[in-house]
């Protein structure tokens, strides 16, 4: 009952606007199709449209197109080719038949394409890659034609093709096939190119054949471009030559003419055939669309056509319409080729326009005012006359001077309750035809008068006209006329424009900027009403008086209204809520339900005054644009009202308008993500079956497509939306369906659309999508993980270096208390020795002194003498080390002074050579020297120098027990730079290579040497040598001999007359 009703609507819809082409709504190349040749459309699931045409894979949903072109490399997200023949719509996956590259499967769960070409060497892959149509069998599988390779059999699951040829299926005239079908019995209908129908059983492999020939002609031609099963079961066959229908229980084959009502008188090229109820709609050529109602006997066997029209699209001769696909909402789409898309809504227009294209020759003036009657409306122009329409739509006549009007421009016109039509002329008066009388009689109104606006009968029959010299009521009967004056003089704004008689018989006049003048019935002002006294405007465009005796009061700003059971000038002032150009109302009109309609500057409002609100109507709902005329209105009997324009009349019924709209689903049709640089790419995304959109950091600059699914309710949908994580305020965006996100920070936003039909409540329902935008790669989770574990590492690191720090402070403070402790024992002992070595030189001096006079003594047996001469000998060294010990003690507290005086280096050197020559006992070792023959006066400290060498002789006489020692000094440099060079080199035991880092050390004695000593001194040597500016180096063989090398700076001091001459200069 439902698609009958639907099938009703339709047809009532097509045979309404027979002849009018712009109820069909087409979409060619300017809209985004794109290409004219259009072949195919089917419409899944979520409400979008797929539609095939020779230059790509168009998706139409909404307002906008998105195309699928053949890329170089199939890649998964487009077709591999752009001539694409045939649609078939099934299980979320959309089929696509190509002309040359095989079969293409759009997946739209994964949005991805998979391909299926021609394999030569799988005998399971498609026989040829040329898809000619497609359809669903009851098995679930796919039946293919192909224009070279008949009938493939797709299995879906399996992805393998069974082939159905000349070669495999005996009788099979030719493998050339346009269309297929699919009857109740699973038995398959093939459309050849050339050799008719081919009826076969895919599990027999049985056919039998239908020709031009064998049928003697029922069958119009042999080229089948179209089948179709009907609802019946039976088979509508569509040829180059015409309709066909075929019963397969009886076998019967009928023809159907539509040669009568064809274009050009000729059975037509019939392409498409669709079933919409119980109605067949045929698409044919030259833009021809069939709709065919057909009778069927008792057996569901054709018996002939109940009703047929024809519609003519309006698209010329060079265009097919090649399909026909109904959708969810009940929407036909025509897909034709040549022409584009067409679409018929399934909502008849809430507006009509009189005259549509081409109705008149010239354009139509503006319409000053609507007199309705039972048959007809009458347009009045202020320059084409009067114009005639009859209720249907269609022009009945035109009227203008030529054939008795009195002028083309007329102002305004009104019918009395006597069907007396009167008329304000532009070149001044007023005409009037009475009723039943085609000719016009000029009224005398005692005074030329102009710019009549307004003419109103009131209660007593009496005629009241507006005119620029003010009001002048005119009495038919007796033919007197009275003036009524608003203002002396009567200029500008004073002219009166609007009138109405409310139930008290009160006349209301409206001016063109004065505002509101009420007068009673003895003409008496009785109110004047402005913006200083109720009105929000001073220029009053119509009045109305509705059935409950209300005045409405239309002004340049609002709508007022005075209540019939209150005060006169007790205005309710009503402003529609959009402001702007609403509030410019131009006419009022009440339909049959008191609903008050105002024509405005924006369009149409409906003023419902039980519910106390307005309902908006523009150019979404079908409103044509251009002004509406002041007071330009009418109303016919059948409650139709009709509202005067520039260039025509709008005219509607109310109760066809409903309050609340039908609802809409809607989509996000496309995710678009600006790409960044001077390219402006632009990536498609695609929502997870979760709604939920993930994008990299870059990717924060989007557009999100919103779409109404159903075509009839596009425009009159209005959108909010609100954007959580980012902007928590909901975002009005009337019916804009695009939204633009610039620089999202990232992060988690869910996306929440709500929807409302226009003059319609918010849904509770929204749309949500989850947008998530991933940090940057250092703001990543990886990142901060990463951020952590350097922290805790560092943290770590300064902890460790923290406590390592303190243990080595403490140790160094222990060490520093250990080292202060050892330096307070050192220097307490080096004090006692200080001590001990100079109460033991005062003795030794006194020892020294008598051991060498002794010694001397002649008289001292030998015995005696060789005992003395080692008590001398101990005593010595004794004193040598007292005195080392000293000296030590000197430099290591910095009271050691560097005192240079002049001398002969040589000179001291020789006598340090001669005292241990003298000293020497050991019988195989010799000491001898090596000093410059001349030597030169130098500055430096003898003290320290003579320390320095006698350390070295000593060390070298200690550990040498025969070879020689030899004490060596050369001089460096020239001029007064000067620098003096001493060796002592020894034949002793040597220094091993692991003790020569360690030979200066205090304290340091070489292990094993069977010599002691103090371990002082070569530790007091560098000492000294540091003092006398200078350095030491020792080289060593350990086992031949040590050389001690000591550089000294010494500046060389210029002899004078008076000094002493050096040892080589003396005698």
């Amino acid at each position: 009952m439902k698609n009958f009703l639907i099938s009703i609507v339709f047809f009532w819809q097509l045979a309404h606007v027979y002849g009018q082409p712009n109820r069909v709504h087409f979409f060619s190349l300017q809209d985004g199709l794109t290409n004219q040749q259009v072949l195919d459309i089917v419409h899944d699931d979520d409400g979008f449209m797929w539609i095939a045409s020779e230059l790509g894979l168009n998706r139409y949903a909404g307002k906008s197109f998105k195309s699928f072109y053949a890329t170089d490399k199939p890649d998964g997200l487009s077709v591999n080719s752009n001539e694409i023949n045939t649609l078939l719509y099934t299980d979320k996956k959309v089929y696509i038949g190509t002309r040359s590259n095989g079969l293409n499967v759009l997946d739209l769960r994964t949005n991805k394409f998979s391909y299926y070409t021609h394999d030569g060497t799988n005998p399971k892959s498609i026989a040829t890659n040329d898809i000619t149509d497609m359809i669903e069998g009851k098995d679930g599988k796919l039946w293919l034609a192909t224009y070279h390779q008949g009938v493939q059999h797709f299995d879906p699951i399996t992805k393998e093709f069974n082939h159905f040829n000349k070669k495999n299926c005996p009788g099979l005239p030719e493998n050339s096939v346009w269309s297929l079908a699919e009857d109740r019995s699973n038995m398959l209908y093939i459309g050849h190119v050339n050799e008719g129908l081919t009826i076969l059983d895919p599990l027999r492999r049985s056919l039998k054949r239908l020709t031009y020939q064998n049928t003697l002609g029922k069958l119009p031609d042999n080229e089948i471009k179209v089948l179709f099963c009907d609802q019946a079961g039976n088979v509508w066959i569509g040829t180059r030559k015409g309709l066909a229908v075929y019963h397969p229980a009886s076998g019967r084959l009928q023809q159907v003419p539509l040669a009568g009502l064809a274009k050009n008188g000729n059975e037509p090229f019939v392409y498409a055939i669709k079933e919409i109820g119980n109605t067949l709609w045929i698409g044919g050529e030259s833009s021809q669309l069939f709709l065919l109602q057909p009778k069927y006997t008792f057996d569901k066997c054709f018996e002939g056509v109940q009703h047929i029209q024809l519609f003519d699209l309006g698209k010329g001769n060079n265009t097919m319409v090649q399909h026909i696909t109904p959708d969810r909402f009940g929407n036909i789409w025509l897909a034709l080729y040549g022409g584009g898309v067409g679409v018929v809504s399934h909502m008849a227009p809430f507006f009509s326009v009189f005259p549509s294209d081409n109705m008149l020759p010239d354009r139509l003036a503006t319409v000053s005012n609507v007199l309705t009657g039972e048959n007809r409306t009458r347009l009045v122009t202020e320059g084409s006359g009067i114009v005639e329409m009859n209720a249907e739509g269609g022009l009945l006549r035109q009227i203008t001077q030529k054939n008795g009007l009195p002028d083309d421009f007329i102002l305004t016109a009104f019918k009395d309750r006597h069907q007396h039509v009167w008329m304000g002329l532009r070149k001044g008066g007023i005409a009037v035809q009475y009723a039943g009388s085609s000719d016009w009689h000029m009224i005398d109104l005692g005074e030329s008068v102009t710019e009549v606006r307004a003419i109103y009968e009131d209660h007593l029959g009496h005629i009241w006209i507006a005119a620029h010299q003010g009001l002048f009521i005119y009495d038919g009967v007796a033919h007197h006329v009275k003036k009524l004056l608003i203002n002396k003089p009567m200029l500008g704004d004073y002219a009166p424009r609007t009138l109405v008689e409310d139930g008290q018989h009160n006349m209301w006049v409206g001016t063109y900027g004065q505002g509101l003048y009420v007068y009673n019935s003895d003409r008496k002002l009785l109110r004047k009403m402005d913006n200083k006294s109720g009105l929000r405007n001073n220029t009053i465009n119509h009045l109305l008086r509705d059935r409950d005796n209300n005045i409405w009061i239309a002004t340049n700003h609002g709508l007022a209204m005075q209540d019939a059971g209150k005060k006169i000038g007790d205005l309710a002032v009503l402003l529609p809520p959009e402001g702007n150009a609403w509030l410019f109302v131009n006419g009022l009109a009440e339909d049959h339900t008191g609903n008050i309609w105002c024509a405005t500057k924006s369009g149409m409002l409906r003023y419902v005054p039980q519910e106390r609100r307005f309902l908006h109507y523009d150019q979404s709902f079908g409103l044509p644009l251009g002004g509406f005329i002041n007071g330009s209105v009418g109303k016919d009997t059948e409650g139709r009202l009709y509202f005067g324009m520039q260039e025509g009349m709008c005219y509607f019924n109310p109760t066809a308008i409903p309050s609340d709209l039908p609802t809409s689903p809607v989509s996000v049709s496309r995710f678009i993500v600006f790409q960044s640089g001077e390219s402006n790419a632009q990536v498609d995304k695609y929502p997870s079956g979760t709604k939920t959109i993930t994008l990299n950091y870059e990717e924060n600059s989007f557009r999100i497509e919103l779409a109404v699914m159903d075509f009839a309710l596009d425009g009159l949908v209005e959108f909010g939306y609100q954007l959580e994580g980012f902007n928590n305020d909901w975002i009005f965006l009337g019916n804009e369906t695009n939204l633009d996100f610039r620089n999202i920070p990232y992060g988690e936003h869910e996306l929440l659309i709500r929807t409302r039909m226009k003059n319609g409540k918010w849904s509770h329902e929204y749309q949500q999508l989850l947008i998530n935008i991933a940090p940057p790669f250092y703001l990543s989770l990886p990142a901060k993980v990463f951020y952590i574990v350097l922290v805790l590492l560092i943290g770590y690191v300064i902890i460790s270096f923290y406590f390592k720090r303190m243990k080595a402070e403490s140790e160094l403070k222990f060490k520093e208390r250990q080292h202060l402790q050892d330096e307070q024992l050192h220097a307490e002992r080096m004090n006692f020795y200080t001590h001990i070595t100079h109460e033991l030189r005062t003795p030794l001096t006194l020892i020294l002194g008598p051991l060498e006079d002794l010694s001397q003594e002649k008289q001292l047996a030998e015995k005696h003498r060789a005992l003395v001469q080692t008590v001398q000998k101990s005593a010595n060294r004794l004193f040598t080390l007292v005195n080392q010990l000293l000296e030590f003690r000197k430099v290591e507290s910095q009271f050691k002074p560097f005192v240079p005086e002049a001398g002969s280096l040589g000179e001291m050197l020789a006598d340090l050579t001669h005292k241990y020559k003298t000293l020497n006992h050991k019988p195989g070792l010799r000491v001898s020297s090596e000093l410059p023959a001349e030597d030169i006066r130098t500055l430096f400290d003898a003290e320290i120098v003579q320390l320095i060498v006698d350390n070295l002789l000593s060390n070298a006489y200690k550990y040498t027990m025969s070879g020689y020692i030899k004490l060596s000094l050369r001089y460096e440099g020239a001029d007064l730079n000067h620098w003096a060079i001493l060796s002592v080199e020894d034949t002793g035991v040597g220094i091993a290579e692991k003790d020569m880092v360690r030979i200066f050390e205090k304290y340091y004695q070489i292990p094993g040497t069977g010599t002691q000593g103090t371990g002082i001194g070569l530790a007091l040597v560098k000492e000294l040598v540091a003092i006398h500016h200078g350095k030491v180096e020792v080289s060593s063989t350990f086992g031949l001999g040590t050389t001690f090398t000591v550089k000294l700076k010494v500046d060389q001091v210029v002899a004078q007359e008076s000094d002493p001459p050096t040892a080589s200069q003396r005698p």
